[in-house]
């Protein structure tokens, strides 16, 4: 096997750096995406929570009507 010149090793080691740097990226973009996510996730709990309490809201007020003959 041949002996490794620096600028083979120079040039394997920025084929490295490039690598490490391509993967830094691709991190940090999924966790901008996860980030993205779980923000919208949270959005829609807390809709979901406020139509939970609007139809609670509805409900109770019909089960009055009904307990008072108005419906």
């Amino acid at each position: 096997m041949a002996e490794m010149t620096l600028e083979d090793l120079a040039s394997r080691l920025d084929l490295i750096q490039q690598a490490i740097w391509s993967t830094e990226d691709r991190v940090i973009k999924n966790l901008a995406i996860t980030a993205k996510q779980s923000a919208d996730v949270d959005e829609i709990k807390s809709s979901l929570e406020i139509v939970h309490q609007k139809i609670d809201k509805l409900d109770a007020e019909i089960r009055g009507m009904r307990n008072n003959g108005e419906a």
